[in-house]
């Protein structure tokens, strides 16, 4: 039944998918003209500028066919007389390849320019429109999905407003000129044609209709694919410790199956519109000559002329049309690439255009006055996505000024609400948020917000320095100022001891630094912000009794009237507040001090019930001590000669040979030279060696990004591809073999000149002129259709494969990624953002490169070759001749590609740089709006986007001269060709008709050479991402390292003998060791923990457990073999751990607690929830922070353990998502424990609940636990206390007290 229930919760929330991407696909489309939003006057000037230009030069090349018709009679001539017309004809062509140049040169250099300042300026206010959205919003939907969906989104409109338009507008204007030309010559010919244009034109609108629809349809699924690996690399030790590498790999390998499955389907039908568009231009130009022929054969009188049809006429209608009708098929590209742009558009403009919720109202009024003083009254609240359920029921509270006010309940209760509502991330549904008694709603947001504090039970940092962390607090403060508040944040003393000191990089949500130590320095920042207002949501959770002590002092002097605000579990963390008030099912049930609350004997009582009956059972066990020690000292007065009581005395006279003072002195110099994890790497040992030897390895692997390496991805498609490549080829013929049956024609044509034939010959001559023309207009007929065979071919069998290709690619640099060690992800350059961007556009662009630019450049080759082996045959000499000037054109093209491959290359740095930026800012945007960070943000934002912005009128300007200079070649080798044809016909006896065959086909095939430097810049792009993808994938990963230093990869059975020998280790880019020679034993069965200051190495002893990190000299063995020999998957499978910062993935709680685990059934996932104290609060639907994507939608919502977590877990609170990690953990039953601070997060009573569970548990299981509440470790059989990286001492708990040494200043908090 359970069973059943999930299946039909899984078929409901793909019905809503499904729903809701029919709903995008109905979605009305942007009109094109809206893309110029973000368009200034200089921007206006340039596309105005381009696109005259574009035009103009649209009616410069169609002015071929008027030369050409003139050259065509002139060849009617014989000797000088011919070679002279050709001359001055030669002449004419020179004239508009200046001109043609210069028009290209203004037509792309101003679009490239105005193109890439909007692209920018669209990047920019996107983001800004974003960070303008309430949090509500982005509540609704998926924070992981937007850094993506920005690059890809941006990519496709500047795409759509950039180079393609004035090629578009070009060949538009082709075409238009091309035909205009047509009728001016000779209409009754011309009309003819046109009759073919609505045809070509509803074939054009079916091509943009299916790729709109293609575009809608695998937009969601690329989205949550993005959305799968960003998570997953934010999350990537998470994933390593479950072993979750193949688990998230197949998920993302399944969205983009089915996105690449829904673009075969439509590619099918590209191929076919491509291949009418190419079908129906040939099928007029057939039917043109035909008529053409006939109007001759009539001798029909063409009134434009004042005479009857000539041969010459109908050549330059003829090419007129042909160049038109050629340039309406390229334009296929740029409709492809507009249509993408205003799909991207539609969604871009529905945040671009969207009214926050949450807004300052018309007059917003400043606290100017303010003394601190908050009241809610009679507040009702519901988040905006869940209607049905009040967080909050009628409460009201008051908080007095200047005093501390703690708010304390159960997890889910709607303590952090408060918060919220105070920050105003949320406006209630019914009440007032009052301060100093004017109501929230009526109060300047950015005001507000900037006299708030906020220090979160979860702190973030940002992936920059910590000097740059810092000054999100306060913008303009001094280095004095940052070093103060790190000082009160008992952090100062680690963070100058770091190489960097406030420059060290903290990584990606500060992840090379410690809990504590992120904790601090998100204190420090809160401090320095110097708040009216101070909001602490369990701010001293992360940290270790002693810092805990200390930090709490420092707050409570810093919040010396200031109005503060506390949410703690550890209420002996706010038994000095001034005023705490119990909520409970959303209104408050008490209040009053700590003494009056426990007189009441109500709530509150009950919640510190457990943490009291802790404080007591400690206080009694030391003084228990001491009154043994007494004894001792008794007995040994009473018995002098007893040895053993001797001994004893002297133990303790030299655990007391210091007094309190003495040892708080010595204790507080010590910690004040507390060391941070210190990264680098012991030189002159066996394991640098090995290192450096990888490393020059590495570096020799330069990433190979040629085309022959991309295809052999796709070897399984090698019958599509080489299919693909046949037609593209035998397609580039089409016009080269078409040249010979116009040569033919013309021959024919020019036979049927009256003034050679008497009225006898000449009615034979016309019958012989109207066969042969019929003839050859039905060979026109059949390279149509052949075109429109060989087009559907070719676009579909390499969209075909482009589609396979940049799945296999996406799929194996992800599985890569997941695959790499952990220090890899420690390097800045390898952040969430920058390497999700590589597997979104990177990928993207190889797929532009596979499934159009190859085919039509390949098509541009066979072109080229097939037109030079026909000119060949009929004349060499000539052919010779023009195989001399053709060298020009290639060089135009290479040098065209050079250029914006660097340009590409430079401005892709750039772009995924500030896509990481983005990544950071929404999925941690609380903090960002807490802070008023958002302007701050947009201005590094826009530092980041600053180099293509800079570089974007260089970029036009080289681009435009390569272009310019690319576009000219085929006038200049045309006038070149037409004299010395002439020539040669003079003085070497060739034949007119073989002259016009070396001609026509050296026409179209530099028509389609030249075609191929439209494409310079995505190839070059494509050529970055395809260097950028193999430099990935050229590294070694964890697994192929275990492969090529032959490890044994044993997976025997492990019990849990654990030992660590002689370990020094240091973090990469760090001088100093986190520890040397340490050593220490864990036996089967035992449970070990590890106690000592924040950054003293517990967590990096963890890690290496793990095997994320090996250490420098030493070895770790477990069950007497050396951790490396065993499989390095396996041995992480043999840990269940439980994080201080439990991940949770966004998906359910089902899917979450049984994560990578398929054959367990939901009996034991309830069980594991029930033993970690989760289930009654899944099961009753008591979720504090819920957060859905459907209002009214429960389906989707999901209830139980089908309700959605949210990304990072954001859609329940802390202390619930800790206890579906420690299900998670209990679910994986292994004989290996690791908990680090596995209840820091949970409320008294529900700590004291899961800590019992935990206990039961960890029977007959080796465990090793990191805990900074010695409460939770006091059972445990041997406890190591760090310090500095040292084992300073080892015990129980009971010896460990009774030295009265570093443990036992751990354990009363007292610094020494």
């Amino acid at each position: 039944m359970e069973d059943e229930e999930r299946r039909l919760s899984k078929v409901n929330r793909e019905e809503n998918r499904e729903n809701r991407q029919r709903e995008g696909e109905k979605q009305k489309m942007i009109p094109y003209f809206q893309l110029f939003r973000y368009a200034k006057n200089r921007d206006i000037v340039l596309m105005v500028l381009g696109s005259v230009a574009a035009f103009l030069n649209g009616g410069a090349i169609p002015s071929f066919s008027l030369i050409f018709g003139s050259m065509v009679n002139s060849f009617q001539e014989a000797g000088d007389e011919m070679v002279r017309q050709a001359g001055w004809n030669a002449i004419w062509f020179l004239l508009v390849a200046i001109a043609t140049g210069t028009l290209s040169f203004t037509m792309f250099a101003t679009w490239m320019i105005a193109g890439e300042r909007q692209g920018i300026e669209f990047r920019k206010n996107y983001f800004k429109a974003i960070l303008h959205q309430e949090v509500g919003w982005f509540d609704t939907i998926n924070p992981n999905e937007l850094n993506s969906k920005v690059a890809n989104e941006s990519f496709a409109v500047q795409g759509a407003i950039g180079e393609k338009v004035p090629t578009f507008i070009m060949t538009f204007s082709m075409t238009f000129f091309g035909f205009l030309y047509g009728y001016i010559w000779g209409w009754q010919l011309a009309i003819v044609i046109t009759a073919t244009l609505p045809v070509i034109s509803i074939i054009t609108a079916v091509f943009s209709v299916i790729i709109q629809q293609s575009a809608l349809a695998t937009q969601s699924a690329y989205s949550e694919a993005g959305a799968i690996a960003e998570q997953a690399i934010n999350g990537i030790k998470t994933i390593k410790m479950l072993d979750g590498e193949d688990y998230e790999h197949q998920k993302y390998y399944q969205l983009l199956q089915s996105a690449a499955n829904k673009t075969t389907k439509y590619d099918f039908g590209v191929g076919i519109a491509i291949g009418l568009i190419w079908a129906a231009s040939l099928w007029s130009y057939a039917l043109g000559f035909w008529y053409g022929a006939k109007l001759i054969a009539d001798q029909t009188y063409n009134p434009n002329q004042d005479s009857v049809y000539t041969v010459g006429d109908v050549m330059t209608i003829y090419f007129s049309v042909v160049t038109g009708g050629f340039s309406l098929g390229q334009a296929g590209p740029c409709i492809q690439n507009f249509a993408k742009g205003q799909a991207a558009a539609a969604t871009m403009y529905e945040v671009l255009d969207r009214k926050p919720k949450i807004y300052n109202s018309p007059n917003p009024k400043k606290l100017l006055n303010f003394n601190g003083e908050i009241q809610l009254k009679d507040i009702k609240f519901n988040y905006p996505n869940r209607p049905d359920q009040l967080v909050l029921n009628g409460l009201s509270l008051k908080i007095p000024p200047g005093k501390k006010v703690a708010l304390v309940g159960e997890s889910g209760c709607g303590k952090s609400t408060v918060m919220q509502l105070i920050e105003r991330f949320y406006d209630c549904d019914q009440g007032e948020v009052l301060f100093g008694g004017i109501n929230v709603k009526d109060l300047d947001i950015v005001d507000l917000r900037s006299r708030i504090g906020l220090v979160g039970q979860e702190p973030v940092l940002f992936a920059t320095s910590i000097k740059e962390n810092l000054l999100y607090g306060k913008t303009d403060a001094t280095e004095n100022e940052m070093i103060d508040a790190l000082k009160k944040a008992n952090a100062w003393d680690f963070v100058q001891k770091m190489d960097k000191g406030l420059e060290t990089y903290v990584g990606i949500g500060g992840g090379q630094l410690s809990g504590g130590q992120k904790q601090r320095i998100a204190i420090a920042r809160a401090i320095l912000k110097k708040p009216q207002i101070l909001l602490l949501d369990e701010a001293t959770s992360a940290l270790d009794r002693t810092n805990e002590r200390l930090i709490q002092e420092t707050l409570d002097e810093v919040s010396q009237g200031i109005t503060t605000i506390v949410i703690a579990h550890r209420l002996s963390t706010i038994q000095n507040a001034d005023l705490i008030y119990v909520i409970d099912k959303g209104i408050v049930i008490e209040m009053g001090t700590h003494q009056e609350l426990m007189n009441i004997h109500g709530k509150y009582e009950i919640l510190a019930k457990n943490q009291v009956q802790n404080q007591e059972e400690e206080q009694l066990s030391q003084s228990q001590m001491h009154i043994r020690s007494k004894k001792i000292i008794l007995d040994s007065l009473t018995k002098p000669n007893d040895t053993t009581n001797t001994q004893k005395i002297i133990q303790m006279n030299v655990a007391d040979k210091k007094n309190i003072a003495e040892e708080a002195v010595d204790q507080f110099k010590q910690l004040q030279e507390l060391d941070i994890i210190v990264k680098g790497q012991t030189e002159n040992t066996q394991y640098d060696k090995v290192a450096d030897k990888e490393q020059i390895e590495v570096k020799k692997k330069e990433p190979d990004a040629q085309m022959g390496r991309l295809f052999s991805y796709n070897k399984s498609e090698r019958f599509q591809f080489l299919l693909g490549v046949l037609a593209a080829m035998a397609n580039g013929c089409t016009f080269p073999i078409f040249s010979i049956f116009l040569s033919d024609m013309i021959t024919v044509l020019a036979l049927s000149n009256p003034k050679n034939y008497n009225d006898e010959e000449r009615s034979e001559k016309m019958a012989y002129v109207r066969g042969e023309a019929d003839k050859n207009a039905l060979y026109f007929f059949i390279i149509g259709c052949c075109a429109l065979c060989l087009w559907t071919i070719q676009s579909f069998c390499l969209s075909y494969v482009g589609e396979r290709l940049t799945l296999k690619l996406r799929s194996d640099t992800f599985r890569k990624l997941l695959r790499m060690p952990i220090p890899f992800f420690d390097e800045p350059k390898n952040n969430a953002g920058t390497l999700t961007s590589r597997l979104s556009v990177d990928c993207k662009l190889i797929n532009g490169l596979t499934s159009s630019i190859i085919g039509i450049n390949l098509a541009n080759v066979a072109s080229l070759v097939c037109g030079l082996t026909i000119a060949f045959t009929s004349s060499w000499a000539l052919t010779l001749v023009t195989l001399g000037i053709t060298p020009f054109s290639f060089i135009s093209g290479v040098l065209q590609a050079k250029i914006m491959q660097g340009f590409s290359s430079q401005t892709d740095e750039a772009y995924k740089d500030s896509g990481n930026l983005i990544m950071e800012a929404v999925t941690n945007i609380r903090t960002v709006f807490s802070f008023g960070n958002e302007q701050i943000i947009l201005g590094i934002y826009e530092k980041k986007v600053q180099m293509p912005l800079e570089q974007a009128t260089s970029k036009g300007f080289k681009a435009g001269l390569a272009m310019g200079f690319s576009q000219m070649n085929m006038f200049v080798m045309n006038a070149i060709i037409f004299y010395v044809g002439a020539v040669f016909c003079r003085d070497i006896d060739l034949s007119v008709n073989d002259m016009f065959k070396t001609i026509f086909s050296l026409t179209f095939a530099t028509m389609g050479a030249g075609n191929n430097a439209a494409f310079a810049g995505d190839i070059g792009a494509a050529k970055n991402a395809s260097k950028n993808i193999f430099e990935i994938l050229d590294s070694e990963d964890e697994y192929q390292r275990e492969v090529r230093l032959q490890k044994k990869r044993l997976v025997q059975s492990i019990t849990g003998d654990i030992q660590l020998n002689n370990l020094t280790f240091k973090y990469a880019g760090r001088d100093k060791n986190v520890f040397e020679n340490l050593s220490l034993t864990i036996k089967q069965g035992q449970k070990v923990a590890f106690v000592g200051p924040s950054g003293c190495g517990k967590s990096t002893l963890m890690q290496m457990l793990m095997r994320f990190y090996e250490p420098d000299q030493g070895i770790i063995t477990i069950n007497g073999i050396d951790i490396n020999d065993y499989d390095i998957r396996y041995i992480r499978r043999q840990f269940a751990i439980v994080s201080q910062e439990p991940v949770l993935f966004n998906g359910t709680i089902r899917e979450n607690i049984q994560y990578n685990l398929t054959s367990i059934n939901m009996e034991q996932i309830e069980n594991a929830a029930k033993t970690a104290n989760a289930y009654d609060f899944i099961i009753k639907n008591q979720f504090e922070e819920v957060q859905v994507e459907e209002k009214g939608n429960e389906k989707q919502r999901g209830q139980g353990f089908e309700r959605q977590v949210g990304p990072k877990g954001t859609q329940i609170s802390g202390g619930q998502k800790q206890r579906i990690a420690i299900a998670r953990a209990i679910l994986r039953d292994s004989n290996l424990l690791l908990l680090d601070e596995a209840t820091s997060a949970l409320d008294a009573a529900s700590e004291q609940l899961v800590q019992d569970s935990l206990n039961k548990l960890m029977e007959g299981k080796t465990t090793v636990a990191i805990a900074h509440r010695i409460s939770t470790i006091k059972d445990s059989d041997i406890i190591y206390v760090f310090k500095d990286g040292k084992i300073v001492e080892e015990g129980n708990y009971q010896s460990l007290t009774n030295r009265r040494g570093a443990f036992y200043s751990l354990e009363q908090g007292i610094s020494n």
